[in-house]
């Protein structure tokens, strides 16, 4: 089977499988595969060199020296799975601002998931975001779209059979992976129903 739906923590999703297990069928992800791409750490040691330089902080105390010890620019904000699109957004300019962009982040999103993942700031264009998809090491464009050399490499990398990868042009014109997160959580940016299910038209 394959989820379409909110966002689940990994307990919640453990909990999920149990629940299709015990009807007597079988999730396409499995709990581990779908934390492979649904939490920022486990994906982006395979993609280092395609996307912004990152660090991530199970602790969390002693944020502000740690990035003050960093020394970048500007600093891009997220938990482990989300960033924050309200108020002022992710992205502060000194190291002092964390603790308040923290605060922000457990007031809209309710939580902090897994940790803090800081990623340095690279200026990119956001008109050229586009998402793809890719399914058991098959990437795909909406519309049938060609796919760019740098998403087929994503799709080499990670072995998790379902997840989106969204792409953005830098100022320099260099492609970067924004973002990887698990297919079945991901907005169809971009897409339509039709062309998603497109995707699964020759699955049995």
């Amino acid at each position: 089977m394959l989820y379409r739906g909110w966002m689940l923590d990994s307990a919640a999703y453990l909990a999920f499988e149990a629940d299709i297990s015990a009807a007597g069928a079988q999730l396409h992800t499995s709990p581990a595969a779908y934390l492979s791409t649904h939490h920022l750490p486990n994906w982006f040691p395979l993609l280092r060199d395609l996307t912004p330089e990152t660090v991530c902080f199970r602790e969390l105390s002693g944020l502000e020296e740690q990035l003050t010890e960093l020394g970048w620019e500007a600093f891009f904000v997220k938990d482990f799975v989300k960033s924050l699109k309200t108020g002022t957004g992710s992205v502060i300019t000194r190291p002092e601002q964390i603790g308040e962009l923290m605060g922000r982040m457990e007031q809209f999103r309710g939580q902090i998931e897994g940790g803090v993942c800081v990623r340095r700031f690279e200026a990119l264009d956001a008109t050229s975001e586009t998402r793809y998809f890719v399914r058991d090491g098959q990437a795909f464009a909406a519309g049938g779209g060609v796919v760019p050399d740098i998403v087929q490499d994503v799709a080499a990398r990670i072995p998790s059979p379902f997840y989106s990868v969204d792409v953005a042009r830098r100022a320099d014109g260099v492609w970067r992976v924004v973002e990887i997160g698990d297919g079945q959580v991901s907005d169809l940016v971009g897409w339509t129903a039709e062309e998603f299910g497109a995707v699964w038209k020759d699955r049995p």
